[in-house]
């Protein structure tokens, strides 16, 4: 094409050429030619004109013939380039500026789905849908802005296909170089890219199965450099994959490094090994046992480039191979040492002759080992324990065999003493035990061990060679085996002479012990019956021997105690019974029977050899404190104990039978203590036992009552607390209809000497559906739920839920958590403004303690602090919020001056008021924090006072000394003393709220109010009011001229940074009391 084009090119400038060329030849010729012909002008003028029309003519025609060869060229270039942008299968297209095709090819209208006629001229947007329209527009914009070519990726939805394109876009410019559209060329890549996303996803996934792969896999190039690494390599191999990466691979043995290369050339050929075991060198220097496979990888080429290896560490596997490799050796040889072994000792130990044993394990000895010499030493016995003698020998000369040896002298005394055994390769050069006799003998190896059995010494066993004999541990190993056979051999024989002699004892012993001893024989005859045996059961022994043991067995227990023998004779080896048996007299007693079989060696019974003791006594003994220790002793009825046994009896059955439904009913009787601290402890016992007798006869009869659930068992469980088992209940009112009918038939009047007492009952009810475990819960949630029900009344029952439960351990948790919270600094100091009801100024606070518990929150004072009061906690509790309290009002008196300054007030309970210590702790406080005592009050209830009237008199005195002013808080709710108000130096009254929620409501309410207000002034005290809410109790407390108050009405108990809150917005506003 471009060849074309410069031939065009050159073409015309050869024809411009040309033209001039000739024209100025022909008008120079031209006009020569006609100068030398003619003179005239009129002639010449015209052969001029005819001139011209000739050259115009000439030049005419050879233009056209040059037009008409460069159309032609020009055709054929045109036809080429359509032939290129028709026959290519990318789509070809030119754009305006505006975006509007101007010219299309074939793949470009059948992408688009219509004629070129109906593409030419439009715009994207008659094609695709906005969005892509817009995208591709966009694309176009940005080539349009940039003026480079561009190649981008694309996409369209071509028959709701979406298909992705590869653009190569550039600007069309016209002849002076101005943009006048836009080419591109895009070719669909649609298959190709979903091949690509599936080749990556499946490389993707080869990496993740590499990645995860127990196995060390890596690739190395030829230079044996490391290209891949995965994780389980670094495991196994310790190498970082950044450590090898692109490095030679370092795992090869310096030793190895030939017979690798001659394997990766292998590889390099195109085999593939597998499995090949070889060594590797960890990173820390160790090497491993692995398995290696090896396999070429090729390039695109088709040419290996690299290999894959893959690695299993199989040290385990190694080591375990060796392990058993070393096992089958030991085996082997502990097989030989078995024969040798069985050679020595086989047979030989059945004998209890130990003479003639001792001789045939030595002759034994001796043949295996080929020794030259032998003895078998023994200890001496009682006087003679301290030496050796010879028992057997072989090569010994008689003298020295009758000798003995002192332990720990000579050869076989030291083994004696140390117990240990001792080999001397050379006696003739060993100064241990080297002498005469042994040079003379010619011993050269001496081998010694000691005969025992655990730690019990019996002698020594002693061999000689006279050449040198190696030690062997094999030969050693057979000798202490053989030794200890010989040490069981002797003590088995010396254990036969102790039998014998214990048998004697035995019998004597037998004759002597205080516990039958009867012998029976298979025929179940008697054949042995010692003293004792004739004390038990009053027969001799000439009465009983040879007759059937059913002379001291009662007819009705014969049976059973037939059997007993028949499996003694048959399959058991002892039975334990206890049965009735019969006296020579007819006195029916009750024995203990500890019944053995004797058989022979072969397993044949001989017969049942049986200790018998009467233990009627003990009997009697155990049921009586069996009675006192599961039963009442006044009522008779069952303790807690046993009832604790019965509920888990039902409750076991309860989950076995998922019908069964049982109810636990507990019950208080009310009046119990007062009648035993009035009419004494008897008639408070005989009022029990009558309850006791009403109880057991409380089941109803009547036709109402007739589908009850029966009472299964009633235990007595307290003092006056009595537990009622129930079974078959359907239902829940099942077991309340119970309860109702018991508390009917108890209140019923009991006649207890010669008085008419009356008693009523709470009663609590669980049933068995609440899904306890254990009986004690089952107990433990009826009390819960009878203490529930005397909150409630008298006479009243409750069934226990676990909301029960939880109000019941609340306070102990609570309680718990409480020891804890000042530690991790829980607790908080609230603050209420107390105001002047004059001017609506806050002249002081009340510190009010809040528990910010970890998991339930906020917890109510109402709550915490009755049990700070009752574990003392409300000590260092009162003693931390009066120094947080008085700590806060100094800085507040600094930052806030008034006048008078701000006062605060802190509740004082009375365990804090009764401690010795409490005036020096206020002391203390008023010294370190230097707060004026003036600004400090202290609130008491009046219940407290009143409770502890004596000792609290001094410390408020000594208190009212010290400038402290006393509030009396809660005033009207306690016991309203008008006295103590006279008696007591209290500064300040404070209304209780009760009676300021209800004043206006009720006007007795008000009236009270009136009259504490005008009591107040009489006696020349302050007056606060709490709980103020609302605005008409605000006017009211004005009207009766109560000077103070505090309330939700001016705001709740707040925080630090609330209550500081407050006091900036009164000080902005430009209230002050000064």
């Amino acid at each position: 094409m471009n060849s074309n084009l410069t031939s065009v090119k050159q073409l015309a400038y050869r024809t411009v050429f040309i033209y001039a060329f000739f024209s100025s030849l022909w008008i120079l010729l031209s006009d020569t030619v006609l100068g030398s012909l003619t003179q005239t002008s009129g002639f010449f003028t015209n052969i001029q004109t005819l001139k011209g029309w000739v050259f115009v003519l000439v030049t005419s025609g050879l233009i056209y013939a040059l037009i008409r060869r460069n159309f032609h060229s020009l055709q054929e270039s045109y036809n080429l380039l359509e032939a290129i942008i028709e026959g290519t299968t990318d789509a070809i297209f030119v754009k305006d500026i505006e975006g509007r095709y101007l010219m299309v090819n074939s793949t470009t209208a059948q992408l688009l789905g219509r004629p070129k006629s109906e593409i030419l001229g439009k715009d994207d947007r008659n094609f695709f849908s906005l969005e892509t329209a817009s995208q591709y527009q966009e694309n176009d914009r940005a080539i349009f802005a940039s003026g480079e070519t561009q190649t981008i990726e694309e996409f369209g939805i071509i028959n709701n296909i979406k298909r992705v394109y590869i653009a190569t876009k550039y600007l069309c410019r016209d002849k002076s170089g101005k943009t006048i559209g836009l080419i591109g060329i895009s070719r669909d890549i649609t298959e190709i890219k979903q091949a690509t996303e599936v080749l990556q996803k499946t490389k993707e996934k080869l990496q993740a199965v590499v990645s995860a792969a127990p196995l060390a896999i890596f690739v190395t190039d030829r230079q044996n450099y490391v290209k891949m690494w995965n994780p389980a390599a670094e495991k196994i191999l310790g190498w970082r994959e950044t450590e090898v990466l692109n490095s030679p691979l370092p795992i090869i043995p310096p030793q190895k490094q030939e017979e690798c290369e001659v394997v990766r050339d292998r590889v390099f050929q195109g085999d593939s090994l597998v499995n090949l075991e070889a060594k590797a060198v960890k990173r820390n220097g160790s090497e491993i046992d692995i398995s290696l496979s090896l396999a070429p990888l090729y390039d695109i080429d088709g040419q290996i480039n690299s290999i894959l290896s893959v690695i299993a560490d199989i040290s385990d596997r190694k080591r375990a191979e060796e392990e058993r490799d070393r096992l089958i050796e030991e085996l082997r040889q502990q097989t030989e040492d078995l024969t040798a072994l069985n050679i020595v000792t086989g047979n030989s130990i059945s004998t209890l002759r130990l003479e003639e044993l001792l001789n045939v394990l030595l002759e034994r000895i001796v043949t295996v080992m080929k020794a030259d010499r032998a003895a078998i030493l023994l200890i001496g016995e009682e006087e003679a324990a301290t030496t050796l003698s010879v028992r057997a020998s072989i090569g010994v000369e008689t003298g020295i065999s009758a000798s003995t040896i002192p332990i720990g002298e000579g050869f076989p005394g030291i083994i004696a003493a140390t117990r240990k055994p001792l080999y001397v390769e050379d006696a003739q050069t060993d100064g241990r035990v080297c002498n005469e006799y042994i040079q003379d003998c010619g011993i050269r190896t001496m081998l010694g061990l000691p005969l025992k059995r655990y730690d019990t010494l019996v002698g020594v066993l002693h061999v000689d060679w006279c050449s040198i004999h190696p030690y062997s541990d094999r030969e050693l190993h057979l000798l202490e085996i053989t030794a200890e056979r010989c040490a069981m051999a002797i003590l088995n024989a010396q254990l036969y002479q102790q039998t014998k002699e214990l048998q004697e004892r035995l019998q004597l012993q037998i004759e002597r012990m205080p516990i039958g001893y009867i012998f029976t024989d298979p025929e179940s005859r008697i054949q042995e019956w010692n003293p004792a045996a004739e004390q038990i059961f009053g027969f001799s022994k000439e009465e009983v021997l040879g007759r059937h043991y059913d002379i001291i067995v009662p007819p009705e227990v014969r049976s059973e105690i037939g059997d007993i023998f028949q499996q003694l004779f048959h399959s058991e080896h002892t039975k334990q019974n206890v049965n009735e048996n019969l006296t020579k007299t007819g006195e029916i007693i009750t024995c203990d029977w500890q019944n053995t079989t004797i058989k022979k060696e072969d397993g044949a019974v001989i017969g049942v050899l049986s200790m018998v003791q009467n233990i009627t006594l003990q009997q009697r003994a155990e049921k009586q404190l069996w009675k006192y220790a599961f039963y009442d002793q006044i009522t008779d009825l069952p303790n807690q104990t046993f009832f604790i046994a019965w509920l888990k009896q039902f409750a076991v059955r309860s989950l076995c039978e998922e019908t069964t439904l049982f109810a636990v009913l507990y019950l208080d009787l009310s009046r119990f203590q007062l009648v035993k601290y009035s009419m004494g402890q008897k008639v408070a016992n005989e009022l029990l036992m009558a309850v006791a007798e009403r109880l057991q006869t409380c089941r109803p009869k009547n036709d109402e009552f007739e589908q009850l659930p029966k009472i299964n068992s009633i235990a007595h469980v307290g003092p006056d607390e009595f537990a009622i088992l129930l079974e078959n209940i359907q239902e829940e009112s099942d077991a309340i209809a119970i309860a109702e009918h018991i508390q009917q038939q108890l209140s019923a009047p009991f006649k207890l000497d010669g008085c008419e007492l009356f008693t009523d009952s709470s009663i609590g009810i669980v049933l068995s559906s609440i899904n306890y475990q254990q009986p004690e819960q089952l107990l433990q949630a009826a009390e819960t739920a009878m203490n529930q029900a005397k909150g409630l009344g008298k006479s009243r029952y409750a069934v226990f839920n676990t909301s029960m439960q939880e109000r019941a351990v609340r306070p102990l948790h609570l309680d718990a958590d409480l020891r804890r919270a000042l530690e991790n600094r829980e607790f908080q100091v609230y603050y209420q403004p107390i105001l002047s009801l004059v001017n609506h100024q806050i002249i002081g606070f009340e510190a009010l303690v809040r528990w910010l518990h970890p998991e339930r929150g906020l917890v109510s004072p109402a709550e915490f602090i009755p049990l700070a009061e009752e574990s003392s906690l409300i000590i260092p509790l009162g003693a931390w919020v009066l120094c947080e309290a008085t700590s806060q009002i100094m800085a507040w008196q600094q930052k806030f001056p008034t006048n008078p300054p701000l006062s605060i007030s802190v509740n004082v309970s009375a365990v804090q008021l009764v401690q010795s210590c409490f005036i020096e702790r206020i002391d203390r406080l008023l010294k370190e924090t230097g707060i004026n005592p003036l600004s400090l009050k202290l609130e008491i209830t009046e219940t407290a006072v009143m409770e502890n009237a004596k000792s609290v008199t001094n410390i408020l005195e000594y208190l009212k000394d010290r400038g402290i002013h006393l509030s009396i808080d809660d005033f009207g709710t306690g016991y309203s003393s008008l006295s103590y108000l006279h008696t007591f130096p209290f500064d300040t009254l404070k209304i209780d709220r009760a009676f300021v929620s209800r004043m206006s409501i009720d006007p007795k309410n008000l009236e009270i109010i009136r009259t504490i207000i005008i009591l107040a002034h009489n006696l020349g005290m302050d007056l606060v009011a709490e709980g103020i809410e609302t605005r008409e109790q605000l006017n009211q407390l004005q009207q009766l001229q109560c000077e103070h108050g505090q309330g939700y009405l001016f705001s709740r108990p707040v925080d630090r940074e609330a209550a500081e809150r407050l006091l900036e917005m009164q000080l902005s506003s430009g209230g002050s009391n000064s």
